[in-house]
């Protein structure tokens, strides 16, 4: 990854290497010309400089972060960083032990000017991150962010606790304010040693009217015994004895049964609050009687009090979920929690702003928490700088799409959606047993490699195989949504789990598709052990005119035997991708045998039926890509144009098309929306399906152009596609359309002949038990 945003910053000159010795030369003062850097794409540069800071995979990465950091701002000037940039440079700056350097640079940012409490807490790591700390210096610089919205100030009392973040103390008198009764639930595992601070900070709150209560997860002997003499200190609160450990959302469900609290809000066990923040938090809802709920802002900090960041966003202070704070009959109107073992804060407010259409605000923009930093943190390895495990993301997609469906007649609390299997079990490190089959994939591609993925999926889940998902991640889809909704529903197959690199599973079978997957695949580690690797190249490396290049198959392989420990088999997808991909790759790198896509049985009664006393009917349906549709205005009229032969009907794809391409379209074709209606319904209605794209692309296979044959429409493609169809197509161009509609059309005979040719083709290749056959095959053979 580094070499390629260095190759694209400096016109393919320099690689990664390269660029930092030139740099370095240029901080030594050994480059005398300076116009070679200076011409490079500074965006660029800065956003290898983001990728390595964030990456870390050595010590060194982040002194060569700020060798270009401070390239591009001695060439270009301060103003050439961006907003992200000055978060991560002091970032690196304070990892390279210069705290004081980091809060000096970002302070003198236009964005140390708009992020005060930004500045406030590098300040604070200056004071902390030193050999001799003056938290007294420390507690001023915290105390200028709350003075801000006229909250107390706080102290560190050096004696008072095991580390400085246990030795946080308030300055103001608690439990003073009165008001209706607030429940906290602090659900707590194996965690007795930590869980003083936390209640140390709810029974000096200022809200007087509290009921706290700890639910103990099933943790050890040892801890529990700790727990025990902490919680004995404490008589106001209450405990409740799980037994065995059931996850900390099961927890809370359990202490939803006996509070009593008109408000209802959780404190993770290991971290601080503020001593005004319940009552800044009722304050809130009871001076704004139509929000449901609140949360506050954070800032994650070490032992040590020295303040960092866990996941994407660089800003330490950060909204809270863990603080969200509900109106009692929330819980009554919308249900429980998600008995899972993370993340179901997140999905709880969702389905609350899903089911209401109220959004749940974050009150006061300062941390009213500190959240304890450290290896066993619920969230680390999971959420880091610029990643996030993927069973969030995919769970967070899940329920989304399911709050979009939902049924009116079933409650809330009781919509089903898919759970990736490790975030169901409490213990995330169990041994999860063998699977017939993984199939992984970037599920986020919106068009063919997620359906001829999901189809496979299914088709083997159908004949009884334990089928694992395996969620990886391409460059091409950055920014697209996680997976797509038909995703999340194929994973409720009673045979399908949604699995990640990390979780414990074997197979003898892993099929990948899409080779951009494991392109950048060389830093991941998995614990899935599969025997049998094949990956399917659905296009070739590089497309016409030497672009496109996603992948390189000589990178892809040596990144799979890296990951997975296992020679990996490549297969093309078509005979098309085939041709393609022989011609810019080693030959002996790639099966003879194809592995096609398929598509599903026909239902009899979506088998389409020709009428040939009526005017034919020409369509295409396909997802929404200008490089779909023939470049050539003319060309598309020819293909797609209203005219006298035949009536045209078009589903999806035309809204990235230019405006006159699609106003021509539209004012002679029936147009819908992409999957506005069933494929199946589609289909039985069209006599000639169609498919003429741009000269910049080459299709490597058509699952649409399956799905066609399948429902019996005449099929007519661009003669390069004879590879992959063979007989069961026509081939022409958009000019030749017209007479081959005409003379099908003519001849009813002729038209029925070559339909079946089409229906033909796809039994033999593109069905369900010529994949069955290959996937049984391949299980057990290293053919």
């Amino acid at each position: 990854m580094r070499d390629v945003f260095a190759r694209s910053a400096t016109s393919l000159q320099y690689d990664y290497a390269d660029v930092l010795r030139i740099l370095r030369a240029l901080r030594a003062g050994k480059l005398k010309n300076a116009s070679v850097p200076k011409n490079w794409n500074r965006k660029l540069l800065l956003a290898l400089a983001r990728i390595v800071a964030n990456q870390r995979l050595s010590y060194g990465d982040l002194e060569d972060a700020e060798v270009i950091f401070n390239a591009v701002k001695g060439i270009h000037g301060v103003k050439a960083l961006g907003k992200t940039d000055f978060y991560i440079y002091a970032e690196v700056l304070t990892g390279l032990g210069r705290a004081g350097a980091a809060q000096r640079v970002f302070r003198d940012s236009p964005q140390g000017r708009k992020d005060p409490v930004q500045t406030a807490l590098l300040t604070a790591n200056a004071r902390a991150l030193v050999d001799d700390p003056n938290w007294d210096s420390w507690a001023d610089s915290i105390n200028t962010v709350f003075a801000r919205d006229g909250l107390s100030p706080i102290k560190i009392n050096p004696n008072s606790g095991k580390t400085p973040f246990d030795s946080i103390e308030s300055t103001i008198e608690p439990r003073t304010v009165e008001g209706p009764l607030v429940t906290v639930f602090v659900p707590t595992y194996n965690r007795g040693s930590l869980i003083g601070t936390a209640l140390k900070s709810l029974v000096q709150q200022t809200w007087k009217n509290l009921e706290i209560i700890v639910i103990d997860d099933g943790s050890d002997e040892e801890h529990l015994e700790t727990l025990k003499e902490i919680c004995a200190e404490y008589p106001e609160v209450k405990v409740i004895y799980q037994g065995t450990n059931k996850g900390a959302y099961e927890a809370r469900n359990t202490a939803l049964k006996v509070a009593r609290g008109e408000f209802i809000t959780v404190h993770d066990d290991d971290d601080w609050s503020h001593p005004e923040k319940i009552q800044v938090q009722v304050g809130h809802l009871m001076s704004t009687p139509d929000a449901l709920g609140n949360i506050i802002y954070h800032a994650r900090a070490t032992e040590e009090l020295a303040f960092t960041r866990i996941n994407n966003n660089p800003v330490f202070n950060q909204p809270y979920f863990g603080s969200l704070m509900y109106r009692a009959s929330v819980f009554t109107d919308f249900g429980d929690f998600d008995p899972i073992n993370r993340s179901a804060d997140a999905e709880f407010r969702d389905r609350v702003v899903a089911a209401t259409g109220k959004p749940i605000p974050s009150v006061l923009n300062v941390p009213l928490a500190f959240i304890r930093a450290h290896s066993n943190s619920l969230t680390a390895g999971e959420i880091s700088r610029g990643y996030i495990d993927p069973a969030r993301t995919f769970y967070q997609s899940s329920y989304g799409y399911a709050f979009e469906d939902k049924d009116p007649d079933v409650p809330w609390g009781d919509v089903e959606f898919a759970h990736p299997l490790n975030m169901i079990d409490p213990n995330r490190k169990k041994d999860h047993g063998k699977f017939d089959v993984i199939f992984a994939t970037d599920f986020a591609f919106p068009g063919g490699t997620s359906q001829l993925t999901l189809n496979e999926v299914e088709a083997a889940a159908n004949q009884g195989m334990r089928v694992g998902m395996l969620l990886l991640a391409s460059p091409l889809n950055a920014g697209k949504p996680a997976v797509t909704k038909r995703t999340t529903r194929v994973a409720l197959h009673e045979n399908v789990e949604v699995l990640t690199l990390d979780d414990r599973v074997t197979t003898p079978l892993l099929v990948v598709r899409h080779p951009s997957v494991l392109q950048f695949a060389d830093s991941l580690s998995t614990n899935v052990h599969a025997e049998h690797l094949h990956i399917v190249v659905n296009h070739p490396p590089i497309l016409n005119g030497g672009k496109g290049a996603t992948y390189d198959l000589d990178d892809v392989k040596k990144n799979a035997v890296k990951l997975f420990g296992v020679e990996p088999h490549f297969h093309a997808e078509s005979g098309v991708t085939f041709a393609l991909a022989s011609g810019v790759a080693r030959k002996s790198e790639l099966e003879e045998t194809l592995w096609p896509g398929f598509t599903h049985e026909v239902d009899e009664e979506f088998l389409h039926v020709p009428d040939f006393s009526t005017r034919p009917v020409l369509g295409r349906h396909s997802r929404n890509s200008a490089l779909k549709w023939p470049s050539k205005l003319e060309e598309l009229g020819k293909a797609y144009a209203s005219n006298e032969k035949f009536d045209v009907r078009i589903m999806g794809g035309i809204s990235d098309l230019p405006k006159g391409a699609q106003n021509l379209l539209l004012e002679g074709a029936e147009v819908l929306d992409f999957d506005e209606i069933p494929v199946s319904e589609f289909l039985r209605d069209v006599d000639f399906w169609a498919y003429f794209h741009s000269e910049k692309l080459t299709e490597s296979f058509g699952m649409s152009i399956v799905e066609a044959m399948a429902h019996g429409c005449l099929v007519v493609l661009p003669p390069y596609m004879e590879k992959n169809f063979g007989d069961g197509a026509v081939y022409g161009s958009p000019e030749e359309i017209e007479s081959i509609v005409d003379r099908f059309w003519g001849e009813p005979e002729l038209y029925r002949e070559q339909v079946e040719k089409g229906r033909r083709k796809v039994e033999e290749m593109y069905s369900i038990d010529s994949f069955t056959e290959r996937l049984r095959h391949y299980a057990q053979s290293d053919e």
